[in-house]
């Protein structure tokens, strides 16, 4: 296509995006404090992001956890989901050791389907996409599994009128397209990235974010057994104030980039987004892509919305 493309996908996974470190004591003091911060951000944030997304008429992918959607599960004979298989690669546990075999009342960071309603009742049509059942690293994961994975979640994401076409791979690791595109579904993300060689004494977090900043990461999708790929070119995250400056800056020039010269710019974030001033950032953002669309140079597009022009 010719025209330049803006897309936000949001990976909507609460505590599951953790669950693999929920297996590890040297974790365990940050998985807490992430869920305090999901337990009063997440929630909050998406009510958020669905207003700005009505405000700018910019629609959003959202990668759902599958088992989110559920009202509630039971263990059977102490065991959580008895029939899903558990990932091969995974040598810490029961995957589903940590399932609370509650509801979304009792454990709200385990189950969201009030979240699930709010994306399928958005003025602006959402992008309901699929980020796997239990978010299960797929590279770790059978064939047997991903398919596993990847049913359960189309089936709870059915009983909310919703049939999925995009895709986002937990921990973004690629593996069993195949099985994407056997299963009906239309693109999924990847991550985008650069070679670039620094010197030993500038490898340093904050320069390479200083250099996307000057010179931002734009992508072209691609076609990779039938399923389209899309890069993720710029993750909108931090939990550090000083950098959202830098990010917002990045996300500016990306946009201006892909305007004048084609190609994706794609924001990529989590629901648990840790400020307000990243909510204020991505505002800002938008507000400059609505002004290229309206300039004619821009298309704003969910990730579904960018299958038409490539299969």
């Amino acid at each position: 296509m010719g025209k330049g493309v803006f897309i936000v996908s949001i990976d909507t996974e609460l505590i599951w995006g953790f669950n693999h470190l929920l297996f590890f004591k040297e974790y365990r003091s940050y998985v807490e404090k992430i869920s305090g911060i999901i337990s009063g951000r997440s929630r909050r944030n998406v009510k958020k992001l669905l207003q700005l997304s009505e405000k700018y008429d910019i629609p959003f992918t959202w990668a759902v956890v599958g088992h989110l959607a559920l009202d509630s599960c039971e263990c059977v004979n102490g065991v959580a989901h008895p029939d899903m298989p558990r990932p091969e690669g995974f040598k810490a546990g029961d995957w589903y050791a940590h399932d609370p075999c509650s509801n979304y009342r009792e454990a709200p960071l385990w189950y969201a389907p009030d979240i699930v309603e709010e994306l399928a009742s958005s003025q602006v049509p959402q992008d309901i996409g699929c980020h796997s059942f239990s978010h299960v690293n797929f590279q770790e994961a059978s064939r047997k599994v991903a398919e596993a994975e990847v049913r359960k979640c189309k089936e709870v994401l059915a009983g909310y009128g919703v049939t999925p076409v995009s895709f986002v791979f937990p921990r973004n690791r690629v593996a069993h397209v195949d099985v994407l595109a056997q299963e009906g579904f239309k693109i999924y993300r990847f991550k985008a990235g650069r070679e670039l060689k620094l010197p030993r004494f500038l490898r340093r977090k904050v320069v390479y974010k200083l250099y996307d900043a000057i010179s931002p990461i734009t992508g072209e999708p691609r076609v990779d057994e039938g399923v389209v790929a899309v890069p993720g070119t710029l993750l909108f995250q931090t939990p550090r104030r000083w950098e959202v400056p830098i990010l917002v800056e990045a996300a500016r020039r990306g946009l201006r980039i892909v305007g004048e010269k084609g190609g994706v710019f794609h924001l990529t974030m989590h629901d648990y987004l840790e400020s307000d001033l990243l909510l204020k950032g991505l505002e800002s953002i938008l507000r400059v892509a609505r002004e290229l669309r309206v300039r004619g140079v821009l298309e704003t597009a969910s990730m579904a919305d960018l299958v038409k022009y490539y299969i």
